[in-house]
């Protein structure tokens, strides 16, 4: 981030700093064909949302007087210097430019209600420049004390869709989770979006357990776990393990302890007792099912899915400063906390900036699918199932007719077709059904859809059973002409 002094300030009224134009990004706002710039991270955000949720229940918004960064302003505080304010549909509209004016502004359809259920909403994260004694109606800004706030990162993984719509009179599940949670993890490492995304599971379960849920906390994780599993490459100790046989002190006191708790996990555990404190851990914090999980299944340590709960332990509990840690950007401590000593800092190092410019985006990555979200993998299945089922198929029935066409699949299993078809037919001309009793007569002939040697014998066996067994049914059916 690129600061700035302005008018001899470096922090505007609300608490930001002032920044330059390259420090702010141009934004669409969603829904509307509206262009913003604001500075970058929580605040694009949080004021994107807000113009989005203006613009759909408050009044439409127009691009020509809206705005929102400005190099210079009359105000030597003001938070437009930072990027961090909107002013919005400042002409017009009845509601007009409200500054140094006392009167309610007067916002179509009730707005200004909408207006203050909104604010309530936010979580006083916005504030309404109407509430000055100077009332100005159509400038918003973020709220003191919302600066690097971790209320304001939970706020938004909260209650702001991937798609930058809030979820104020929104479904939470109306559009699905992106697959960009792949691609910032990609950025984040330095991965292909292909191994960003065979990993991607394996990190959010640890960044969550590991309670890195914001952004340096996260980048902080992911610089330390890429160095220490030699770019997300191991999942376990190369060696054999052995060397650590008889270890009291790691707890390997039965025979072959050594290498069946040899090192595992992006943040490589080892020992017997370490599993066993990481099982009884994971299990209190309803991960796993029993508090000797790892211990009982100690080789599943290395599957990827579990491989970021071995480094949340150690995290959290092991060495419970680490997210203090991670907050002051203390890299050089992480590391000794972690490491020992300082081995791989300036990898470390490179990680940790690599993940920092990312920005505010890592957030993304926390983000799981809730209900009604797809992934592109599950979508296709989808497809290809509704395909299987809705293409029409030949019946298997030996008794098929020629003009029974073909069938849906979901159609044939709701009709049990199949053999399960054929008993059906046998049972209802045992029962003298006339219209099932032609198929069995038909295909006994020969002249059936299905006339195989073992069709017709079967239908023949049918005929010799109703004959000894309900002989009027079949003599009916003859005089009957079927």
């Amino acid at each position: 981030m690129s600061r700035r002094t302005v008018y001899g300030h470096q922090w505007s009224e609300n608490g930001w700093p002032m920044v330059d134009r390259d420090s702010c990004e141009w934004i669409d706002v969603p829904g509307v064909n509206v262009q913003l710039e604001i500075q970058k991270g929580s605040s694009l955000h949080i004021l994107r949302a807000w113009a989005a949720d203006f613009n759909a229940y408050v009044e439409p918004l127009r691009n020509a007087d809206s705005a929102c960064w400005t190099p210079t302003n009359s105000v030597s505080t003001s938070n437009h210097l930072s990027g961090t304010a909107l002013d919005l549909n400042w002409e017009g509209s009845g509601n007009g430019f409200r500054l140094y004016k006392s009167a309610e502004v007067n916002f179509p359809n009730g707005g200004a209600d909408t207006i203050r259920e909104m604010l309530d909403w936010y979580e006083g994260l916005i504030f309404w420049g109407q509430n000055w004694s100077i009332q100005d109606g159509m400038h918003f800004q973020m709220n003191g004390n919302t600066f690097e706030s971790d209320h304001a990162l939970g706020f938004i993984r909260h209650k702001i869709r991937p798609d930058g719509f809030s979820t104020f009179r929104r479904d939470k599940h109306s559009v699905p989770v992106p697959n960009g949670a792949a691609e910032v993890l990609a950025s984040a490492t330095g991965l292909s979006a292909h191994d960003a995304a065979a990993i991607l599971e394996g990190v959010r379960t640890g960044l969550v357990a590991s309670d890195a849920t914001n952004v340096k906390r996260i980048a902080m994780w992911l610089a330390q776990m890429g160095h220490e599993s030699a770019g997300w490459r191991a999942t376990e100790e190369y060696a054999s393990g052995h060397a650590y046989e008889g270890r009291a002190d790691l707890g390997n006191m039965h025979r072959g302890d050594g290498p069946r708790f040899k090192g595992r996990s992006w943040i490589q555990i080892t020992g017997r007792h370490n599993y066993g404190k990481l099982s009884e851990w994971a299990h209190w914090n309803g991960l796993v099912e029993t508090p000797s999980y790892f211990v009982d299944h100690p080789t599943e340590l290395a599957q990827t899915k579990w491989a970021g709960v071995g480094p949340a332990w150690y995290w959290t509990v092991a060495r419970s400063d680490i997210n203090e840690l991670s907050d002051r950007g203390d890299l050089y401590t992480v590391t000794r906390r972690i490491n020992g000593g300082t081995n791989g800092l300036n990898d470390r190092t490179e990680r940790y900036e690599r993940a920092l410019s990312v920005g505010d985006d890592l957030m993304i990555i926390l983000q799981e699918q809730g209900e009604g979200e797809l992934s592109a993998r599950a979508e296709q299945m989808i497809a290809e199932i509704h395909a299987a089922l809705y293409n029409e198929h030949p019946s298997n029935s030996i008794y098929r007719d020629s003009n029974d066409g073909e069938w849906q699949l979901h159609e044939l299993v709701k009709n049990n077709d199949g053999f399960a078809h054929q008993d059906e037919v046998e049972t209802q001309a045992l029962a003298g059904n006339p219209y099932e009793l032609a198929r069995v007569v038909r295909t006994a002939r020969g002249d059936g859809v299905e006339s195989s040697d073992w069709a017709v014998a079967r239908a023949q066996r049918v005929l010799v059973t109703i004959e000894k067994e309900n002989p009027e049914f079949l003599q009916e059916f003859l005089e009957g002409g079927f």
